[in-house]
């Protein structure tokens, strides 16, 4: 990551008026009000994560570090303390691991699925799900997943832990291939935790992987993400789907303003952010592009670009900004970055 250039922006931006105004008719809706700032670097350049709030911590565990095309995976965790505004070292995984889901649940902290990582089989996905109770706890292992799953949707609900959507192998068998990335098709189960036990839940309407996700009002917000299709192919998609775990139900809300996936989403009194992501289809690309959605109006709306673009990112609500997390520049693997941003929204 260039510092300077990404320093240089984000003063540019900082500097420019951010208050609402009116846009004139036939001509561009306004963007939404926020602004971006620059928060505390992570320790180590880190992609393809699913951070946490946990215990007045933001939580970082697992994903690929290094420069350059060919990363490696780590077990390490990362906790950023809002109160102290600093990084410290956390409990490591039992595993390195890439694309490990987090989600603060019922006052412990799990990391679910992702894959493990040789370099004869650097996509071995994984069932395992491991649960960790504070700072200086150790992780342990909690009951797997009903089938190995990655780059998913998960949250918290007063129902229980969801899982949705993602990739899966497409040979289920204990003895299927399970290594390469092609080994891998598009998953639609929904599972849910109830504390002693995975449910099975209604099927997403649409499979697919590296969504944005995010909970409101008790309900499971699944946008955008891409599709294997014929060939191997990565369609990215613009889907909008809602899931309600009382009434075991989907329903669909308005779709994505632009077809992005690896991003990152999350709530904030009430209203969904989501920002940046890439797409495999040409002209491949990562995006700065970034949106909220309203939950009454079921509207979207432009924020401003993020300062530079990034996917594979996290992206974490906490008092009243977005802390935007790591993640990659270049499409795939490329330049991976220790980028710490904060979105706050205006009024």
């Amino acid at each position: 990551m260039d510092r300077r250039h990404y320093l240089k922006t984000l003063a540019t931006m900082a500097a420019l008026p951010w208050l609402p105004w009116a846009a004139p008719v036939g001509s561009t809706p306004a963007k939404s009000p926020g602004v971006y700032r620059q928060g505390e670097p992570l320790p180590q350049v880190l992609q393809e994560i699913y951070p946490a709030l946990f215990k007045h911590h933001l939580v970082i565990a697992g994903g690929f570090s290094g420069f350059g095309p060919l990363p490696f995976p780590v077990a390490a965790s990362h906790w950023f303390d809002l109160a102290g505004n600093q990084w410290r070292t956390g409990p490591e995984l039992p595993h390195r691991l890439h694309h490990p889901y987090l989600v603060a649940h019922q006052d412990q902290l799990w990391a679910l699925g992702g894959y493990r990582f040789s370099y004869l089989k650097p996509w071995q996905m994984q069932s395992a799900s491991y649960v960790l109770n504070g700072f200086d706890d150790h992780w342990q292992a909690a009951v797997p997943l009903p089938g190995r799953r990655a780059e998913f949707a998960a949250g918290s609900t007063k129902a229980g832990l969801i899982v949705t959507a993602g990739r899966k192998p497409r040979d289920a068998g204990s003895d299927g291939a399970n290594g390469r990335y092609e080994d891998h098709t598009n998953a639609a189960d929904t599972w849910l935790w109830d504390g002693e036990r995975w449910q099975t839940g209604a099927p997403i309407p649409l499979a697919r992987n590296s969504v944005g996700t995010a909970v409101v009002d008790d309900r499971l917000h699944v946008i955008g993400g891409r599709r294997v299709t014929a060939g191997a192919t990565q369609q990215n998609c613009t889907d909008h789907h809602v899931y309600d775990p009382q009434s075991d139900r989907w329903d669909s809300r308005a779709p994505l303003p632009l077809a992005q996936a690896g991003c990152a989403a999350a709530a904030l009194d009430g209203s969904i952010y989501l920002f940046g992501g890439e797409v495999f289809t040409e002209p491949k690309r990562v995006f700065a592009n970034a949106w909220r959605y309203d939950t009454q109006q079921d509207r979207w709306q432009a924020l401003e670009d993020l300062p530079l673009p990034v996917h594979g990112h996290g992206a974490v609500a906490a008092v009243d900004a977005i802390h935007l997390l790591g993640g990659g520049e270049e499409v795939s693997a490329g330049q991976t970055s220790d980028q710490h941003t904060l979105f706050i929204p205006g009024d």
